[in-house]
C-alpha cells in the first residue's frame, strides 16, 4: 500500500540510438496506484516510466510492471 498512493513517477525518454534518460514530465499516483497522460509524439524516443525509491517504497516492497502505450487510429 505505501508503494501506490501519491507516489511520483517520471516519465523518462531518450533517443533510441543511445544517450541517457531525460524526465520530460512527473505525475502522481492515485489510491489505487494508477496513472495516466497523453503525450503528442512527434519524434522517435525509447520512453520509461520511472518511481523514484523511497524509504517506504523500494524494491522489496514494490513490484514491477510493464506499461504499454496505446498508438492512436487514424
Amino acid at each position: 500500500a505505501a508503494c501506490e498512493n501519491g507516489q511520483t513517477v517520471e516519465l523518462q525518454r531518450k533517443k533510441p540510438k543511445g544517450g541517457q534518460f531525460g524526465i520530460f514530465r512527473q505525475l502522481q499516483t492515485n489510491t489505487a496506484g494508477d496513472y495516466s497522460t497523453k503525450v503528442k509524439v512527434k519524434k522517435t524516443f525509447t520512453y520509461r516510466a520511472f518511481v523514484p525509491e523511497t524509504s517506504l517504497c523500494d524494491d522489496v516492497t514494490s513490484k514491477n510492471q510493464k506499461v504499454k502505450k496505446k498508438k492512436k487510429k487514424k
